[in-house]
């Protein structure tokens, strides 16, 4: 699985130093984000580790989408089911948008939120996604 941690734009060779000592290898990088493979244990032990980082996330999958259909398109082919039960929250809490044609941050997490959903529900063999137990935000 591909983690991704976070930091302030200009620490990120910081960050990469942390990484390296633990022994991971950097598998992509860019201004405030570096990701390292690894798997649930790893997601931890960073989270509790990383001085510099400030989040670490699993990177759930990664697509290029030029229009609100593929943007939906590609979200709805993602496995929700396997990271999120029937009764998860899943709020669309962040959007990155750059250099995008879809600038519209409100109406990129209205159409992630729709489809997470319409998978979740038929993933679940459900009609109502009730949104009661954890929460699983999810950033883009």
């Amino acid at each position: 699985m591909r983690i991704a941690s976070s930091c302030a734009f200009g620490t990120e060779s910081v960050l990469k130093k942390e990484l390296l000592s633990m022994g991971y290898e950097i598998a992509s990088s860019r201004d405030g984000l570096l990701t390292v493979e690894g798997d649930i244990t790893d997601v931890f032990r960073l989270n509790m580790s990383l001085r510099s980082a400030n989040r670490v996330m699993i990177e759930a999958a990664s697509f290029r989408a030029g229009s609100f259909d593929e943007l939906f398109e590609g979200t709805a082919g993602i496995s929700w089911e396997d990271l999120i039960p029937p009764d998860g929250r899943f709020d669309v809490e962040k959007i990155t948008s750059v250099r995008s044609k879809l600038f519209s941050k409100s109406d990129c997490q209205k159409i992630i939120k729709k489809a997470m959903a319409e998978r979740l529900l038929r993933a679940h063999h459900r009609r109502v996604l009730p949104e009661t137990g954890e929460a699983y935000p999810v950033r883009c």
